[in-house]
């Protein structure tokens, strides 16, 4: 297995929310980070002279949920999400639903693996 050949580093940030997700393509390798911790060099391993094509995508929460799993057998779920509040912009996002703000939903099902081998 052969370490980083190339880093990536980010010199500044305008209008991108400090809580937001950087996820940043060099080839076929993705690497992901919060923009709290761009002074760490995203590092892939491509060489330089090899590198084409770059993609940075922003990624804002929109919103947020959890719950606990039951454990031993198959089980759908369906989760308000909640958006983050103004005091989460700088911080965490909290999960806890707070009278009735929820804005959007998800249901999702965990079950053992298909037998189709496909995935997302």
């Amino acid at each position: 297995l052969v370490g980083p050949r190339m880093e990536l580093v980010i010199l500044g940030t305008q209008g991108i929310a400090s809580n937001s997700i950087l996820s940043v393509r060099a080839g076929a390798t993705r690497q992901q980070a919060p923009v709290s911790t761009i002074h760490k060099p995203f590092k892939f391993p491509c060489k330089v002279d090899e590198c084409r094509a770059v993609k940075i995508d922003v990624l804002t929460v929109v919103g947020c949920a959890r719950t606990a799993c039951l454990a031993g057998q198959p089980h759908e779920y369906e989760l308000d999400l909640v958006p983050p509040s103004r005091s989460d912009l700088e911080g965490p996002t909290d999960c806890a639903i707070k009278d009735n703000e929820a804005a959007a939903s998800i249901s999702f099902r965990i079950q053992p693996p298909s037998d189709t081998g496909e995935a997302v």
